[in-house]
């Protein structure tokens, strides 16, 4: 190749360059017009969603200062009950079987099932209440010697949750029909006097007693988490109708359903069920049968691994 040829290369040499050099060009600047866009995006979620943000830690606060006390009180429910049935658990009763399991885990597997039975049972928070209501009436069905000693060949001895023996309640049907359930409730009756269960629920309810304590806590607290719930809905409806949906921040929309959960469930943790009774002497009480006393305490247990859940979710919500 001579020179000639040579010099007329470099002119195309030259145009291929510069339209290396455009295209290089036009892709920078789609990035940084990408970017630009990216971080318009983000400013505009920043700027839409900072009160929403601040609602969120405020309620946080909030939920955290006023659980404390009551997180606490909930415990000293499930000790409480513990200890009274250990020192009242008759397991010399004629009906209590060979080796008998030790009624505190009795108590705290029938009220364990029940809780969980009603979360899973409830269609909403606001639902599964209902189903923990079932049982305040001491209504488990026919109680009858024959059934209970049909379950006790097959659990006596078994120290591991009943549902290990029985299986778990099904969620589409009452937990009265649960043999698992069944068979706590029978081991609850034939191992308790009536009167110790009156003994020990009415000294609860005394002014200064366990149960009086965590009513009076949740009263105390109930307007602000009613007062969280409502700011919570409002965020999320404000921003229902935002350029910027709540959804398109992740982060903040996952914290905010899952504090709103925790408000849920908290809300219906209360004794108010209690209320017209507060002020009786429940060791005077001869309209409540043996059943509906067993049927209130477990409804008090309830309500506190209730509690324990929404405490475990809130922890996991602190990570």
């Amino acid at each position: 190749m001579d020179s000639t040829d040579i010099i007329n290369l470099i002119p195309a040499g030259f145009s291929a360059l510069a339209t290396c050099f455009a295209a290089f060009a036009t892709f920078k600047a789609y990035q940084v017009a990408k970017e630009s866009k990216n971080i318009a995006e983000k400013s505009l979620i920043a700027s839409e969603h900072e009160e929403a943000k601040d609602v969120f830690f405020e309620s946080f606060s909030d939920f955290e200062l006023m659980t404390s006390r009551l997180f606490n009180l909930g415990r000293d429910i499930r000790e409480y009950w513990t200890r009274k049935f250990d020192l009242f658990d008759d397991k010399n009763s004629e009906h209590a079987g060979e080796d008998p399991r030790p009624l505190r885990h009795v108590l705290s597997n029938a009220a364990e099932m029940l809780a969980k039975h009603s979360m899973a049972r409830g269609r909403s928070d606001s639902y599964y209440f209902d189903y923990l209501i079932d049982v305040l009436n001491g209504d488990f069905g026919d109680l009858n010697l024959k059934e209970y000693y049909s379950l006790l060949e097959r659990a006596d001895g078994c120290y591991l949750g009943y549902e290990s023996i029985f299986g778990e309640p099904k969620r589409d049907e009452s937990i009265e029909l649960s043999e698992a359930f069944r068979f706590s409730i029978y081991q609850l009756k034939y191992r308790t006097s009536t009167d110790d269960l009156r003994k020990f629920i009415s000294d609860g309810w005394s002014r200064y007693g366990f149960l009086r304590l965590y009513y009076d806590e949740f009263i105390k607290c109930q307007i602000g988490f009613e007062s969280i719930a409502r700011s919570l809905t409002e965020q999320k409806n404000k921003l229902k109708f935002s350029y910027v949906k709540l959804d398109d921040n992740v982060d903040l929309s996952a914290n905010m359903e899952r504090l709103a959960r925790c408000v849920s469930l908290v809300l219906n943790c209360g004794f108010g069920v209690f209320e017209q009774h507060i002020e009786d002497d429940w060791s005077d009480l001869p309209d409540f049968s043996h059943e509906e006393l067993i049927g209130y305490i477990l409804f008090q247990v309830a309500i506190t691994y209730i509690l324990l859940e929404v405490e475990n979710q809130f922890f996991q919500l602190q990570q």
